[in-house]
């Protein structure tokens, strides 16, 4: 059994989020209208803005004036009567002050972060500085014992051997 499936593509071109699924429906209307019927068409479009709405609204936390580009790929099953959409693409678009501002934010964030972290840095530097000097000290007395405990074995060592001479 041949089964024909139609392939088209749809791109809604930068909207307000506010009507994306107007946008969908005429444009669906428009391309597919000579080869689906047209219920079709409003039935399953209809579908897909529900799953739209979700995702732009409470996935991706859209406002309704913020501009947004759909793009997707529809496969008509004529057997089925039924639109299958594939990679279906919302992309929001972001003016350029927003974006400098929220990254100039970060910035100033991730600085003041590495600032604390190289003050931390730097009093851990001072305080293994600080015991590294006490350890010195604490080795050389011990170096200094060390060479007197040494001579006085020496000392004790030669009288040993004139003593057993």
């Amino acid at each position: 059994m041949n089964e024909e499936k139609l392939i088209f593509e749809l791109n809604t071109g930068i909207i307000p989020a506010a009507i994306y699924a107007l946008k969908l429906r005429r444009s669906a209307l428009a391309i597919l209208k000579k080869e689906v019927p047209v219920k079709t068409i409003i039935r399953d479009i209809a579908e897909l803005n529900k799953i739209l709405y979700s995702k732009i609204v409470e996935e991706l936390k859209i406002g309704k004036s913020d501009p947004i580009r759909i793009t997707l790929k529809m496969e008509y099953d004529k057997s089925n009567d039924k639109l299958n959409f594939l990679d279906v693409k919302v992309l929001r678009y972001v003016e350029e002050e927003q974006l400098k501002k929220k990254y100039e934010e970060e910035i100033k964030n991730l600085s003041e972060q590495v600032a604390r972290l190289d003050k931390m840095l730097d009093d851990q530097r001072k305080n293994y500085e600080a015991e590294l000097n006490v350890l010195n000290r604490d080795l050389e007395t011990l170096r200094k014992e060390n060479e007197k405990l040494r001579a006085l074995l020496s000392k004790v060592l030669e009288e040993i051997r004139i003593l057993m001479s």
